[in-house]
């Protein structure tokens, strides 16, 4: 629904490495200029407010992901937290929306909506770490492979890429031999 004054969206997640430094919410502005500021708050489990910022409706942009940005929290693998988005001063015809999956694609989260729990829906965000400047191998492998069947995932994903790769080698080969005259 429209985020509007009585209406308030929420999502938890388990972060997966230290140094959680951003979530990027996938944003609708329903293509008009909306003006009611959008409030982003993020959760500790233990009900403490990290994070919390009111969203200049200008710089939402619609259907897209929007960046909320904070101080990177270093122990917080394996943590749940909660974002929120609210609006106080939003109303029908002047509101953003969330966009949500039709799937329960994140078993570990939970979307609610004024409270009640939206089974077999979640938010579509991403959240990002902090990592210097230097991506693993590992974090590039789940990342590509995120909300993909299991034979797309890990060993199955290098496999598939393997046999990709040996696949457009031969036909280049084959393709070579075919196109280059050969001495008599």
């Amino acid at each position: 629904p429209e985020i509007t004054s009585n209406v308030e969206v929420a999502q938890t997640f388990v972060a997966s490495d230290n140094d959680l430094t951003e979530v990027q919410v996938f944003l609708g502005t329903y293509i008009r200029e909306n003006t009611a500021p959008l409030v982003f708050t993020l959760i500790s489990s233990t009900g403490i407010d990290l994070y919390e910022t009111t969203v200049d409706p200008k710089t939402i942009i619609d259907n897209s992901y929007h960046p909320f940005i904070f101080d990177r929290i270093p122990d917080s693998r394996g943590q749940m937290y909660q974002i929120t988005l609210s609006s106080p001063l939003g109303e029908l015809g002047n509101a953003f929306t969330a966009w949500t999956s039709s799937c329960d694609c994140y078993p570990a989260g939970e979307l609610s909506i004024n409270s009640t729990p939206q089974p077999d829906k979640e938010l579509v965000m991403r959240v990002t770490y902090h990592h210097d400047g230097v991506v693993t191998w590992r974090e590039l492998l789940d990342r590509m492979s995120q909300y993909k069947p299991l034979i797309f995932k890990g060993v199955g994903l290098v496999m598939l890429a393997m046999l990709s790769m040996a696949f457009a080698l031969g036909a280049l080969g084959a393709f070579t031999l075919a196109v280059v005259p050969r001495a008599e």
